[in-house]
């Protein structure tokens, strides 16, 4: 069963990532509960999309990843499960880049708490390794 999760990058930029149904979810994501996780999703519903850039070079329709990047998510996907053993990558490679990021100082507090952070810098590599995860 797909699961998205979120969580920001050291410098404070939010991502979503695609577990694809079987990607590896960090237990702290489940910490928090529903409550900023549904906020989260309200608040992202208000925002105005703006642009956002492919990275992955590979078939398929990334529609999801766009419309989530258009309102300032590094969107990640799950990709492995499309690989054969030989080709895995052992993490969640970016799918969508944001023109515009959104910043953990854009978000209502109460989810920008409930977030965690990843010791990456979204914007610096295609692939958040599942060892940067923690615990699953």
């Amino acid at each position: 069963m797909e699961f998205d999760w979120f969580a920001l990058d050291q410098t404070g930029q939010l991502g979503i990532f695609s577990s694809a149904g079987s990607g590896p979810v960090p237990a702290a994501v489940f910490g928090a509960g529903v409550v900023p996780y549904n906020a989260l999703q309200e608040w992202l519903s208000m925002s105005r999309p703006g642009g956002a850039k492919l990275v992955f070079k590979g078939d398929g329709n990334y529609r999801d990843w766009q419309a989530f990047a258009s309102r300032g998510l590094y969107a990640f996907d799950f990709h492995d499960v499309h690989r054969s053993s030989t080709d895995k990558r052992q993490g969640y490679d970016l799918i969508y880049r944001p023109e515009q990021p959104i910043m953990a100082g854009d978000l209502p507090e109460n989810v920008r708490t409930a977030l965690m952070v990843l010791p990456v810098v979204f914007g610096e590599g295609n692939l958040v390794s599942a060892s940067l995860l923690g615990p699953e």
